[in-house]
């Protein structure tokens, strides 16, 4: 209502009460109150087309936020089912390697067997390019057993693993030096264990035993078998531990490679240094490190300058538990 003043009445309701208060009214009082009740239904009005309008919005939001938490839900189910498909895949795919490398040895072996017996047989009548075929035939055999000896042995990660225990990394590393004396001393190699400040060598931590045994005799062999012909061999074995998990460096003095093809080294059957003979193997010892230490929930990387030698870093949990819920989303805190 527009007042004695010519402004908007900002307060109609407080102007009409003073009114009924006063108890005195006049015709020009009577105007103003009805005009005070037609401003007042008006302004109902609109309250309530709002309140409709509100409710109408916040009724849309539901529907729309239902509507996206059964999308969600949908995908989650999909996601679920799909995980459970490749966990599958990749278990049947494991199983496969396994038995097709266990069932091929056999029959591989008897070729290579058959293969020197006849050769040892008619060495000395050979003639031509027999004698070099034969011996071709044979080499292959042996690779190729190879090959499935070390594509089994990586199946067998996962599919044959041993329950985790408290394991003493000093003792797997004593022990795997043991095992490995005769390449050691065959090749001059020097080995020097450390430990990194005050703490013993190496801690103990929840693993597979076996499984730290075979990881620790590929890194150390690995390292004996890439070195120059002219350089003495030597190695350097040291760890460290946070309290949550610990990190193991082998550190070499041997060919080293291109950091470029860090990760390329860890993949199956990857050789960055070719099939000439000079350094024999399958491409696998990496592969099967790398497979080993995701199996603890930890990580392995790799260091190197061409020709001076190469640093491979195995970061690993000291309880399972530290890492069960934390997987993939945080570090050990180990800098």
């Amino acid at each position: 209502m527009i007042n004695l003043t010519g402004k908007q009445d900002a307060d109609p309701l407080g102007r009409a009460r003073e009114m009924v208060e006063s108890g005195v009214y006049d015709i020009g009082q009577i105007e103003d109150a009805r005009t005070l009740i037609e401003e007042l239904e008006i302004r109902v009005a609109e309250l309530e087309m709002r309140t409709v309008a509100r409710t109408a919005e916040l009724s849309e939001a539901n529907r729309l936020l239902e509507r996206a938490n059964r999308l969600l839900e949908a995908e989650k189910a999909q996601r679920q089912v799909i995980e459970a498909e490749l966990r599958r895949n990749k278990m049947e795919l494991q199983e496969f390697a396994f038995v097709a490398s266990h069932d091929l040895q056999e029959p591989l072996r008897k070729v290579g067997a058959f293969g020197k017996l006849l050769y040892r047989e008619l060495e000395n009548s050979l003639e031509g390019d027999a004698k070099d075929y034969l011996n071709r035939m044979i080499g292959a055999a042996g690779r190729m057993e190879e090959l499935l000896r070390d594509l089994l042995q990586f199946s067998r990660i996962n599919t044959r693993a041993n329950p985790f225990k408290n394991t003493d990394l000093n003792e797997v590393l004593i022990d795997t030096l043991n095992d490995l004396k005769v390449l050691i001393k065959k090749s001059g190699c020097r080995i020097e264990v450390e430990a990194a400040g005050e703490s013993s060598l190496l801690p103990a931590i929840e693993a597979d035993e076996p499984q730290m045994r075979l990881l620790f005799q590929n890194l150390i062999s690995n390292a004996i078998k890439y070195q120059p012909k002219d350089r003495e061999p030597f190695i350097k074995i040291c760890g460290e531990t946070d309290g949550r998990a610990c990190r193991i460096h082998v550190q070499d003095n041997g060919i080293g490679f291109d950091e470029s093809c860090a990760e390329q080294i860890f993949r199956p059957f990857q050789r960055l240094h070719g099939r000439s003979g000079e350094y024999s193997g399958t491409g696998m010892g990496l592969a099967v490190c790398k497979r080993i230490v995701e199996r603890h929930k930890g990580t392995i990387t790799a260091r190197s300058v061409p020709g001076l030698g190469s640093v491979f870093t195995v970061e690993l949990p000291l309880k399972q538990a530290y890492f069960a819920n934390t997987e993939n989303t945080e570090g050990s805190g180990l800098e």
